[in-house]
């Protein structure tokens, strides 16, 4: 009987492939984890820098680099941020905070984190730096480059 070898069924076999299966499942979700908790330290690391710069730059000097046409950013609604790919229901989410101005926005970034804000997490940050860099670039760049003026200084 010692000689005798046990012939594996096709259920041991599916059973051995579903526990493999099962541990690279848990290895893949430790793995996740890691990385999610190393890019919250990272985007808390991130909003704090942001807010040191925030307190060593007044109002008036982000103005200068941009010219007179820049005045006016302070007072546009959050919502001119859904075509830079906010939603409608993250700029809700930020006028339920107090935040209805892209001012607002930038005030309570110096000196608040985003993230204190009922339903507003990391990924929501990341879309709101998203949406706010387009617009930025979209809205302002011209001003800084000399190339896209006319030869008596205006901008074409």
């Amino acid at each position: 009987m010692a000689d005798e070898k046990h012939t594996v069924t096709p259920e041991e076999e599916k059973l051995a492939m579903i526990k493999s299966r099962r541990r690279d499942v848990v290895k893949a979700q430790a793995v996740v984890d890691k990385l999610k908790a190393e890019l919250k330290t990272a985007n808390g690391a991130l909003e704090r820098a942001i807010k040191e710069v925030w307190e060593e730059v007044d109002d008036d000097q982000l103005i200068l680099p941009f010219g007179s046409e820049c005045v006016g950013w302070r007072d546009e609604r959050v919502e001119t941020l859904i075509k830079y790919g906010l939603t409608e229901g993250d700029c809700e989410k930020l006028k339920a905070g107090g935040i209805d101005t892209l001012g607002a926005l930038a005030t309570y970034s110096q000196t608040s984190m985003l993230t204190d804000i009922a339903g507003i997490g990391e990924a929501t940050v990341s879309k709101i730096e998203d949406a706010s860099t387009a617009y930025w670039a979209d809205n302002f760049h011209k001003a800084e480059d000399p190339d896209e003026q006319s030869d008596d200084g205006e901008s074409k």
